[in-house]
Order: C-alpha cells, then structure tokens, then sequence
C-alpha cells in the first residue's frame, strides 16, 4: 500500500492526464492507473508513465470525428455517384462485436452519413447485380492485414459479381497492412496511418531507449502470452487502444491479462 501510495503521490499529474484521456474505456480509473504502475519494479516505474504519455487512444469523440471524416473523404472521391447507389458494409471479421460495429454505431448517428446505404454484409449479398456502384467496407483499424485478407477470401466471391467498385475504408491502417491488403480492392482510404517509428521496438523508434525497450520486452514476458505476442501481433510494437477495445498488435502489458503475472490496462473487448 505504501508503494503505491508513493506512485499515485509521485506521477499525480500524470496518472490524473492519463485517467482523462483514456476515462471513457471500461473500468479505467486512477486506483488501475496506479496498480498497473506498480507491477514494474521501482526504478522501472518511469518506463510505464512514459508508456501511458505515449498510448495512441482513440475515445468516443475523437472516434466519431474519425467517422465523419472518413465518409467525407468517400464523398469527396465520388461526388458523381448517386447517394443511394453507394453502400456501408462493416468488415464483420475476428472476434464478434469488433471495431467495424462501433464504426457502424456511429454510422448510423452522424447527418453526414444519412444519405448513404448502410447494410450488413447479408445485405448486399442480397442485392442484384447493378444496384450498388461503390461498396464501402469499413472496419476501426488493420495491423498486419492478415485479419482482412482470411475475410476477404472467404466473402469475395459473394462481393465481385454485384459489379460494384470496392473500397476498403479504415479509420486507422499500418504501413505493413497497407501494402498487403491494397490488393484486395480497387482502392484502400484511410483517416490516420501508423508508421514504422511507432514500433515501440523498432530501431526507428527513438522515443525510447535501447535499455528502455530490453525491460519493456522484459514485462511484456511476465504477461505469458503467447510467443508470437511477446512484441505485439506480428511484431508491431504498437502503443494504440480504442474506447471499444485493445488491438493485440500492441505490446501485451497493454491488454494480456494474467490473474498470477499480470493485470492488463485496456480490454481486448470493451463496451
């Protein structure tokens, strides 16, 4: 108690930025601010504030904002094409009630995007050749692309005979997914993407240590997630998280919970 009486009184300021910033994430509050703080050791306890200073978050109002502007930019690229002949499908791909269905929820709230066809994917499969010419799938993030591509061989053969242009429509997308899902359809628009410096591991990256990075691999270890985790899915070294939820391709001390080793700070899933 006494150790973490001195955290919540050393790093006040910071935990109470970092309770501000990520507050609208299921059971985030200063006490688990302050217990995730105190799993590193005591001259380790600088690297987790300088964690926290640097998680990528993405809140309800910065999400919904995110939203508008994505379907600005789908307006912007066909200002010729008939509101009504261009469609919003969630990429209904990895765990149930992913990120695409927080992006829907918002969809279907903004004015901007009224005059658009939201549908699921039972939807479309359900119109005739002809009645769609630009089929937006839209999902919150892509980070190694391997999600998108396994999604996409299993519903292309249902999308390509309606004859529509596809466009895949993220609101956040890496560097690494960007060249492997591009492939996969006519054109790919992100709002926000994700460079290799953002690898908290990359060489590239400089806003942490070479012995600041050793340790951090060191505590991502303690979670005893998988081996193929240690870094983030796909070794991506991410410091990102959502209102709705914890992608895995940021570091596990983030997200792995482990009742004996470790308490995570975001949930994969969130509400």
């Amino acid at each position: 108690m006494k150790r973490k009486m001195e955290i919540q009184l050393r790093h006040s300021r910071d935990i109470t930025l970092a309770r501000d910033r990520f507050g609208d994430h299921e059971d985030i509050n200063e006490p688990k601010l302050v217990r995730w703080l105190n799993q590193f050791s005591k001259t380790d306890v600088s690297i987790g504030v300088k964690i926290l200073k640097n998680i990528k978050y993405y809140d309800a109002s910065s999400l919904r904002a995110k939203v508008k502007q994505l379907v600005k930019m789908i307006s912007d690229e066909y200002p010729s094409v008939s509101n009504k002949k261009i469609a919003f499908i969630p990429i209904e791909a990895g765990l149930p009630g992913g990120g695409s269905s927080s992006v829907a929820r918002v969809l279907r709230t903004i004015p901007e995007a009224k005059p658009y066809r939201i549908m699921t994917m039972l939807d479309f499969n359900n119109l005739k050749e002809g009645e769609c010419s630009v089929a937006v799938f839209f999902d919150d993030f892509s980070g190694t692309g391997r999600t998108l591509n396994e999604w996409w061989q299993v519903v292309s053969p249902m999308v390509l005979p309606k004859g529509a242009k596809i466009i895949l429509a993220l609101i956040v997308v890496t560097m690494h997914s960007r060249t492997r899902i591009s492939e996969m359809c006519d054109q790919l628009i992100s709002v926000d993407e994700i460079c290799e410096d953002s690898n908290i591991f990359s060489e590239t990256n400089l806003t942490f240590s070479s012995s600041e990075k050793t340790r951090i691999e060191d505590y991502c270890k303690r979670t005893k997630c998988p081996n193929n985790m240690l870094k983030g899915f796909g070794e991506l070294g991410l410091l990102l998280a959502f209102k709705h939820g914890c992608p895995n391709n940021s570091i596990p001390i983030l997200w792995c919970d482990n009742d004996e080793r470790w308490e995570a700070l975001f949930k994969r899933r969130a509400i």
